[in-house]
Protein backbone atom coordinates (compact mmCIF):
# COMPACT_ATOMS: atom_id res chain seq x y z
CA UNK A 1 0.00 0.00 0.00
CA UNK A 2 2.78 2.43 0.89
CA UNK A 3 4.50 1.95 -2.47
CA UNK A 4 1.24 2.72 -4.26
CA UNK A 5 0.89 5.97 -2.30
CA UNK A 6 4.47 6.93 -3.08
CA UNK A 7 3.99 5.98 -6.73
CA UNK A 8 0.85 8.09 -6.99
CA UNK A 9 2.68 11.01 -5.36
CA UNK A 10 5.47 10.59 -7.92
CA UNK A 11 2.98 10.70 -10.79
CA UNK A 12 1.58 13.99 -9.47
CA UNK A 13 5.10 15.39 -9.11
CA UNK A 14 6.07 14.12 -12.57
CA UNK A 15 3.14 15.96 -14.17
CA UNK A 16 4.12 19.16 -12.34
CA UNK A 17 7.74 18.81 -13.44
CA UNK A 18 6.67 18.27 -17.06
CA UNK A 19 4.44 21.35 -16.88
CA UNK A 20 7.26 23.44 -15.38
CA UNK A 21 9.67 22.17 -18.06
CA UNK A 22 7.28 23.18 -20.83
CA UNK A 23 6.87 26.62 -19.26
CA UNK A 24 10.65 27.11 -19.08
CA UNK A 25 11.04 26.08 -22.71
CA UNK A 26 8.35 28.58 -23.73
CA UNK A 27 10.27 31.27 -21.85
CA UNK A 28 13.44 30.35 -23.75
CA UNK A 29 11.61 30.47 -27.07
CA UNK A 30 10.19 33.87 -26.13
CA UNK A 31 13.69 35.36 -26.71
CA UNK A 32 13.04 38.24 -24.31
CA UNK A 33 15.33 36.81 -21.69
CA UNK A 34 18.75 38.12 -20.80
CA UNK A 35 21.81 35.91 -21.06
CA UNK A 36 21.72 35.31 -17.29
CA UNK A 37 18.00 34.43 -17.36
CA UNK A 38 18.63 32.06 -20.26
CA UNK A 39 21.36 30.30 -18.28
CA UNK A 40 19.04 29.96 -15.27
CA UNK A 41 16.22 28.55 -17.41
CA UNK A 42 18.55 26.07 -19.09
CA UNK A 43 19.82 24.98 -15.68
CA UNK A 44 16.29 24.45 -14.41
CA UNK A 45 15.36 22.45 -17.50
CA UNK A 46 18.47 20.31 -17.03
CA UNK A 47 17.57 19.68 -13.38
CA UNK A 48 14.04 18.66 -14.32
CA UNK A 49 15.37 16.34 -17.04
CA UNK A 50 17.72 14.73 -14.51
CA UNK A 51 14.86 14.16 -12.06
CA UNK A 52 12.63 12.68 -14.76
CA UNK A 53 15.46 10.45 -16.01
CA UNK A 54 16.26 9.25 -12.49
CA UNK A 55 12.82 7.71 -12.04
CA UNK A 56 11.70 6.56 -15.51
CA UNK A 57 10.27 3.21 -14.48
CA UNK A 58 8.34 4.25 -11.40
CA UNK A 59 5.17 4.72 -13.46
CA UNK A 60 5.50 1.21 -14.89
CA UNK A 61 5.87 -0.18 -11.36
CA UNK A 62 2.73 1.69 -10.30
CA UNK A 63 0.66 0.15 -13.07
CA UNK A 64 1.79 -3.38 -12.27
CA UNK A 65 1.24 -2.86 -8.52
CA UNK A 66 -2.36 -1.77 -9.03
CA UNK A 67 -3.31 -4.67 -11.30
Amino acid sequence: MTSIVHSQAWLVMKKKLEKDRASHIESLIDQRTTEAETAILRGRILQIDELLDAFPRLHDNTESATE
